[in-house]
């Protein structure tokens, strides 16, 4: 079974490791042909915010907190998924390996007002942005989210 990290390196799972699963979710926020972006540190490409669901939480919570926490945006969704897809990852800087299904749901703001107290900047997000959908080709996308995005703004 072969993992990829952020930047396409495929590694082996080693002997002495696990798979970890990890359910996730992402939101397609658009407003006025701009798509909510963020370009996180881990790897420094443009993808939709979101995150890991949590034990005890829904697919419609993780959304809303991950993309809050990610952007200072609070959204609603009405939870139904637009895009799935399914992929190994390894994360190098942490160490594991991952078998992670990532669930795309769209959303809408809930107000445009934007809590920039509440995103990582230090260790978890470069910068947030609104990123127009006719020049998503001029930006550096997670290979996972160019699939996405080709698939549902066909």
């Amino acid at each position: 079974m072969k993992f990829k990290d952020w930047h396409g390196k495929e590694y082996l799972l080693p002997k002495d490791k696990k798979i970890k699963w990890r359910p996730s979710a992402s939101a397609l926020v658009v407003k006025n042909k701009k798509i909510l972006m963020i370009k996180a540190k881990q790897h420094g490409k443009w993808e939709l915010p979101g995150g890991g669901i949590e034990l005890g939480e829904t697919i419609k919570e993780g959304l809303e907190r991950e993309v809050y926490e990610e952007t200072g945006y609070k959204v609603k969704t009405n939870g139904n998924v637009i895009h799935f897809t399914n992929h190994f990852f390894y994360a190098p800087d942490i160490d594991e390996f991952f078998e992670t299904i990532v669930l795309i749901l769209k959303a809408k703001l809930k107000e445009s007002k934007q809590d920039k107290k509440i995103i990582n900047y230090q260790d978890e997000i470069d910068e947030v942005k609104w990123v127009p959908i006719n020049k998503l080709e001029d930006y550096e996308l997670k290979e996972i989210t160019q699939k996405v995005i080709k698939t549902i703004l066909k």
